[in-house]
């Protein structure tokens, strides 16, 4: 499973890097920062909806603000579990000159493998993800809302992410958990 993640890795960022350029501003209207094509970033997140994952974000349109998108792919591996996750979203950026306010709205599948061989009556094999107790393996459906700090240069460099991201699995009452991200916006 390790070799798996490492090769879609390997494939992801190595599409990304064969397609990165410089982003150039083409104007500065009163609110609004137009380039000539779609910002892009790519980031690794601790916390938020991947658990731990590296990311794709996109703007819909040729400008620093406005809608975009994420997609993503997490792998974790413990020695009482191991934890893939898949998170998927939408998000909207408010600000402008490198530092927006993020709101997003995400799925993500997070698949867990409780590796716990313990049968001893006292101690317990139950590994908890979220709030979902898991026993042996369980796909997680996390649905989630990210409200954050992004500074994201326009003209591309350095990307950094930070918020809060209130939960819901369905099956468990609301939580609340934190983010911080470091990436390369281009």
């Amino acid at each position: 499973m390790t070799k798996l993640f490492a090769l879609a890795a390997l494939c992801f960022f190595s599409y990304v890097a064969t397609a990165q350029d410089t982003v150039y501003l083409k104007r500065e209207a009163k609110h609004k920062t137009f380039t000539d094509r779609e910002p892009q970033v790519v980031f690794f997140e601790l916390g938020g909806p991947g658990v731990i994952s590296f990311n794709y974000d996109r703007r819909f349109n040729k400008q620093s603000d406005g809608w975009g998108f994420r997609g993503g792919i997490g792998y974790l591996n413990s020695s009482d579990y191991n934890l893939v996750s898949v998170p998927v979203g939408v998000n909207f950026l408010g600000g402008r000159k490198g530092r927006y306010f993020e709101f997003g709205l995400n799925q993500s599948l997070i698949f867990v493998n409780n590796n716990q061989n313990n049968q001893s009556p006292f101690y317990t094999n139950t590994t908890r993800i979220y709030g979902v107790d898991v026993v042996d393996s369980k796909t997680i459906p996390l649905t989630s809302m990210t409200l954050g700090y992004r500074s994201q240069p326009v003209a591309g460099g350095f990307c950094f992410r930070v918020g809060a991201m209130p939960y819901t699995t369905f099956t468990q009452p609301l939580g609340l958990d934190i983010y911080i991200s470091f990436g390369y916006n281009f």
